[in-house]
């Protein structure tokens, strides 16, 4: 199949099948530049067969650290925003990725969706801290929020916020066709890591049930912050149903082919109004 013209609008009741993709990998390279030069190589090769592409949580480096934050943190439109920029124009993909923004004296832990022609669609300042992300100096920002774009309606969850009910609850109110959700979990041991991958695995299809929503979650593998990333990333569709996963432990590009549809809690909710 062919790419779609995704600078036009999209019409719920005539979507289109979209080839998503979750890029799964480690950030061990032992350097800033190394690292940020594995994620861009292989964000470029996942765009290449796909209509989206999603990266983990903390894309450009191994995990969140204050002296990181304080010392790398980014505007929206910084360095690492223009070179992917470039790639969804070259590959004419969609890509969403995971920085330390910097505002003022405030830091967020920031999603970025990029469009096709290199814009921004929109961005997700994580609203649920978790604890390293609060030891890392960042500021909660504000519920998600669905994003129009042409190929469905997108909203973010970063992290631990696919547990929480009222961010959920915002985006199945905003008719959110497609939840995408980069994500860095780690365990510190073989047993944890397969109790972590059973019990994500669980978590991911309740989300996708709840949101009546196909679910994209990318997360890390290989080491971080002393621990060790479960990987796994997954693709889920509205019912549940595990439409691929990745293994635990090796870079990868996890894909599947799939077709939104309109959520009828959304449309339960318009028809009301």
């Amino acid at each position: 199949m062919g790419k779609q013209n995704h600078l036009t609008t999209y019409a719920s009741f005539e979507m289109l099948p979209i080839r998503i993709a979750a890029a799964q990998y480690s950030c061990d390279k032992g350097n800033l530049v190394d690292d940020q030069d594995k994620t861009i190589h292989i964000t470029d090769d996942a765009m290449h067969f796909s209509d989206l592409v999603l990266l983990p949580e903390s894309s450009f480096v191994e995990n969140w650290a204050a002296e990181y934050v304080r010392e790398r943190s980014t505007t929206l439109y910084g360095p690492v925003t223009a070179i992917l920029a470039q790639c969804a124009v070259v590959r004419n993909s969609y890509v969403c990725f995971n920085i330390a923004e910097r505002e003022g004296e405030h830091f967020y832990n920031t999603t970025i969706l990029l469009r096709p022609d290199g814009k921004i669609a929109g961005s997700h300042r994580k609203f649920r801290l978790s604890e390293t992300d609060a030891q890392a100096g960042f500021t909660p920002g504000e519920k998600p929020t669905v994003i129009e774009t042409s190929i469905g309606r997108i909203g973010i969850l970063t992290g631990l916020e696919v547990l929480d009910k009222q961010c959920i609850h915002a985006l199945v109110a905003q008719g959110a066709q497609l939840i995408i959700s980069p994500s860095i979990v780690t365990a510190d041991s073989r047993e944890e890591i397969h109790n972590e991958v059973v019990n994500w695995s669980k978590r991911l299809s309740k989300l996708a049930t709840i949101a009546r929503s196909h679910v994209l979650w990318a997360n890390k593998c290989g080491l971080a912050a002393g621990k060790v990333a479960i990987g796994s990333s997954m693709i889920v569709d509205p019912h549940g149903k595990i439409l691929a996963r990745g293994k635990i432990d090796q870079d990868e590009i996890v894909r599947s082919t799939v077709t939104l549809t309109a959520s009828p809690l959304y449309a339960n909710i318009v028809d009301r109004t």
